[in-house]
């Protein structure tokens, strides 16, 4: 038998199945597209909308006067809520609105079109959202406020705790300073002892030897007019023999009360 090839309304078939299927992914992928976009778009104006929240602490006046705030806000009305809102608006109504935000039009005759409509429409919309969107992140802000706050009081802390800290340092340091000044002096002083010490030694040497050398008569009269503690130091380094005789040739009352500190220092 001989074999038929497919026939022109299969190739047409075919073909429509085969563009319909590409048409269909490019719809997919420019669907994708455009949703990322409108997110994108999206949290451009929510992260505007947090900013400025944030910058006028959430107040009301401040934020329905600045325009960025007020754009964004904007953005996100819909015509179809436009719509809805400016049909149920009489002339009247409409011509009031715009006399009243516009004192300077009070004595014109305004003739009322949609896009009237619509500029009293907007703004009643933005006010309103402008109210709804303070209601609904009072809270939320709040907190930020007050954990901001608490953030400042935490670093005026940390800074007060740092200059504690240094003063601390400071008088830790000045404390050592003087504690080495006063072991400095005391070494000085301990020195300047030994010094004067062996000084003292050296003219007590000179004096016994002197007292040694007059008579034991004459030395006790010369040491009656010097303190007890003076007469003991002086015959404790005199030769014992000549000690005794000065001792002897003092008054008995006198030689005994020597004679007892010489006892009691040995």
């Amino acid at each position: 038998m001989e074999k038929k090839g497919l026939g022109i309304p299969a190739i047409i078939v075919i073909g429509l199945l085969v563009y319909g299927s590409l048409a269909y992914v490019f719809y997919l992928m420019y669907k994708q597209d455009a949703e990322e976009v409108i997110i994108t778009e999206e949290a451009k104006q929510i992260n505007m909308l947090d900013s400025l929240a944030k910058k006028f602490k959430l107040n009301i006046d401040s934020l329905r006067n600045d325009s960025l705030f007020m754009a964004s806000i904007e953005n996100q009305i819909m015509d179809t809520e436009v719509f809805d809102k400016y049909i149920m608006y009489s002339d009247n109504y409409v011509e009031n609105e715009i006399k009243r935000k516009h004192p300077e039009l009070k004595d014109s005759a305004l003739v009322v079109s949609d896009s009237l409509r619509r500029v009293v429409a907007i703004a009643e919309l933005k006010e309103e959202k402008l109210l709804e969107f303070v209601e609904n992140n009072q809270e939320k802000y709040e907190l930020y406020f007050e954990k901001e706050h608490l953030e400042d009081e935490l670093k005026n802390l940390e800074t007060k705790i740092d200059t504690i800290k240094t003063k601390s340092n400071e008088i830790i340091n000045d404390n050592q300073s003087k504690t080495r000044e006063i072991a400095e002096l005391k070494a000085a002083n301990k020195h300047l002892q030994v010094e004067a010490s062996k000084l003292s030694n050296k003219d007590l040497k000179l004096l016994v030897k002197k007292y040694e050398a007059m008579k034991a008569t004459n030395a006790a009269q010369v040491m009656l007019n010097l303190p007890e503690d003076d007469i003991v130091l002086i015959l404790k380094k005199m030769n014992n023999r000549k000690a005794g005789k000065i001792l002897s040739a003092l008054p008995p009352s006198k030689a005994a009360s020597v004679s007892l500190k010489i006892l009691e220092s040995n």
